[in-house]
């Protein structure tokens, strides 16, 4: 996200908590509305700071479009997540989801789980995201959304991008169910790289958002369950109401 033209009002802010090692500074701040928390310099997740603690950052509401216009999921993998602003909120007011966030940093689970709200709620497991989505393929595990929300400060590891990432998270991806993908890339050959990536491993038209005032673009990928097994490319098999696919850049591409 850019933090330039993303800000909170600093007045009043508090700080909450602090970290600093070599590589990575850690700060929680909280004003009269909001908790956030920020890694490097970086905004990673902020929320309203009382209960249900609503996430606030605006590329969200793109992440949210399958909960708003197609179902509320049943389990949730989410490989990153920051401060868990996605996770606090379904455990507010979703309860019966079953939510797991892999974060690799410790330092990152205790300050979530000890200086953000609603900590005890969250399940956070300490892992690889990478050698723990190819244990779910050879474990056969399936979720319903597959939400990845790699960062380290601002920079996603290349990995994500590969084919071969994609096709595992196809595999651990429910029929009927999402891949929900946060870039902070915003070059074009990025961009487009990226959907024809998610198209052929998904086989599906996937759906790319750019977000307002920030450098995220959210990729939504449809894994029909009528598809399956058939010789079809590329069909796209799920749409959100005109007014949100007029915004889908994937359609030029």
């Amino acid at each position: 996200m850019d933090v330039a033209q993303f800000q909170f009002s600093s007045e009043a802010n508090q700080q909450v908590y602090f970290y600093q090692s070599t590589e990575l500074r850690i700060e929680v701040l909280q004003n009269q509305h909001h908790i956030w928390m920020e890694i490097n310099g970086v905004i990673q997740s902020a929320c309203q700071n009382k209960a249900p603690y609503r996430p606030v950052l605006p590329h969200i509401l793109a992440m949210f479009l399958p909960y708003n216009h197609h179902k509320i999921p049943s389990s949730v993998l989410e490989l990153g997540g920051g401060g868990q602003s996605v996770q606090r909120y379904f455990a507010q007011t979703q309860a019966s989801v079953e939510f797991t966030s892999i974060e690799y940093d410790q330092d990152v689970i205790d300050t979530v789980k000890n200086y953000m709200p609603g900590g005890d709620d969250l399940n956070i497991i300490k892992a690889d995201a990478f050698e723990f989505i190819a244990q779910a393929v050879n474990d056969k595990l399936q979720y319903d959304w597959v939400v990845v929300d790699l960062f380290h400060g601002a920079e996603s590891p290349t990995k994500v991008f590969s084919s071969e990432f994609f096709l595992d998270c196809y595999k651990i991806t429910k029929q009927d169910g999402w891949l929900v993908f946060n870039c902070l890339r915003s070059e074009p050959e990025i961009l487009t790289s990226l959907v024809e990536t998610v198209n052929e491993c998904f086989d599906t038209k996937s759906k790319l958002f750019a977000v307002p005032g920030m450098k995220n673009h959210i990729l939504l990928a449809y894994k029909s369950p009528e598809l399956q097994g058939a010789l079809m490319e590329h069909i796209e098999t799920f749409n959100f109401p005109d007014e949100i696919e007029i915004h889908n850049l994937a359609k030029s591409i």
